[in-house]
C-alpha cells in the first residue's frame, strides 16, 4: 500500500512539472549595444511593453565591450563540420587539445571517486593551477607540452601521440595531427614564438635561451588583436630585468624547473585550449575598464571582473565565434 502511494505521488510530482514546463522557443532578440541574441524575457525592463528590449546580462547595459573574436581558421572549420570528420574530431576534440597544449594542469586530484561502478570522473580538490616546464627535456626524456613545439620536430607527430595511451591512440587520426600542426604554424602567434625558439637552437648551442611571453597591449587595456611578433615575444639569451611577474612568463631552456602561471596572464587559455584559442589571442585581464570608466585616471573599480569578461564572451553573435 505504501508503495503504491509513493508511486502516485511521484507520478503526481512528474506531471506538475509537466505542466509548469514552457518553452521560450529560439532567442530572437538582439542587445542594441553588443548585438547579442537573447531571449525577450531575459531583458531588465520587464515592465516596459513598448519599444526596444534593454539587456544587462550580456553587456551590462553596454558598458562591457569587447573586440570580437578573430576568425577560426578554415581547417579548423573543416573539421567541426566536415560530415565524413565532424563525428570522430568532435569526440576527440579533449585528447587534439591536450596533445597541442603548452601547458599542464595541477592540482590535488581525488582519485577515491573512481572507486565505484558509475563512469570515470576526474575531480580536483582545492584550486587547480596551469604550469609551463622547461623548453628543452632533460636527458633521455621525450618532449611533452611546449617541449613539443621545439624539440625533435621532425617526429613531431609520433612524439604527440606519445602522450596518448594505447586505447585513446585508436579513436585519434595522424593525419589530423599534421593538419593541426600546419594550421597552428599559419594562426597561432604563440607557436610561431616556439618555433622561432627551435630555430634558435638549430642555428647555435645557445647556453641561457629564454622565451618571454611579454603582455603589451593599448594603454585602455581592452585590446586584444592579433599583435606584432615583437610585441607577444622575444627571444632572449641571458636575464630579462624588465617583466611584471602576474602578466609575463619567461620560459627557461634548462633547470627551469615548474612555473605557475598567473590566472589573470591574458595567454592563460590560449596556452591551456589552443584548439579553442588557434590564434593565440589574449583571455581576460585585470585592466579592461568599463566603457564608463575615467579614460584618463582609471580606478580599480573601474575594470571588468572575470563573471564580466565571459558573460559577454558566452553570448551568442551573428557571424562570431567557432561555427
Amino acid at each position: 500500500m505504501d508503495g503504491h502511494s509513493d508511486s502516485e505521488s511521484e507520478f503526481d510530482t512528474i506531471r506538475a512539472l509537466q505542466e509548469e514546463y514552457v518553452s521560450l522557443g529560439s532567442p530572437e532578440s538582439i542587445c542594441p549595444k553588443c548585438n547579442a541574441r537573447l531571449w525577450k524575457e531575459e531583458r531588465t525592463n520587464k515592465k516596459v511593453t513598448k519599444g526596444s528590449p534593454i539587456f544587462s546580462i550580456c553587456c551590462k547595459k553596454g558598458d562591457v565591450s569587447l573586440p570580437p573574436t578573430p576568425p577560426t581558421p578554415d581547417y579548423l572549420l573543416e573539421l567541426y563540420t566536415n560530415k565524413e570528420t565532424a563525428a570522430n574530431f568532435q569526440r576527440s576534440i579533449r585528447l587534439y587539445n591536450a596533445m597541442f597544449a603548452f601547458t599542464s594542469t595541477g592540482g590535488n586530484v581525488d582519485h577515491s571517486i573512481n572507486n565505484g561502478r558509475g563512469p570515470y570522473v576526474y575531480r580536483l580538490n582545492g584550486q587547480n593551477h596551469h604550469v609551463f616546464g622547461q623548453l628543452i627535456p632533460d636527458d633521455g626524456q621525450p618532449p611533452k607540452y611546449c617541449q613539443l613545439y621545439i624539440y625533435d620536430t621532425t617526429n613531431e607527430v609520433n612524439n604527440r601521440l606519445r602522450w596518448v595511451n594505447v586505447e585513446d591512440q585508436k579513436t585519434v587520426d595522424k593525419n589530423v595531427i599534421e593538419g593541426l600542426i600546419s594550421m597552428l604554424d599559419e594562426t597561432n602567434e604563440l607557436v610561431e614564438k616556439f618555433r622561432m625558439a627551435r630555430d634558435r637552437f638549430e642555428q647555435a648551442d645557445f647556453i641561457d635561451l629564454k622565451v618571454e611571453l611579454k603582455v603589451c597591449r593599448s594603454q585602455s587595456g581592452r585590446e586584444n588583436h592579433i599583435s606584432s611578433s615583437d610585441e607577444v615575444a622575444g627571444i632572449m639569451v641571458g636575464n630579462s630585468d624588465n617583466t611584471t611577474p602576474d602578466r609575463d612568463i619567461i620560459v627557461e631552456q634548462k633547470f627551469g624547473g615548474l612555473k605557475r602561471i598567473s590566472y589573470i596572464n591574458p595567454k592563460l587559455m590560449a596556452l591551456q585550449y589552443p584548439l579553442l584559442f588557434p590564434n593565440g589571442e589574449d583571455g581576460y585581464h585585470d585592466r579592461i575598464p568599463f566603457q564608463s570608466a575615467d579614460k584618463n585616471a582609471p580606478k580599480d573599480s573601474d575594470m571588468i571582473s572575470m563573471k564580466d569578461y565571459y558573460a559577454y564572451r558566452f553570448q551568442v553573435r551573428a557571424n562570431e565565434g567557432m561555427l
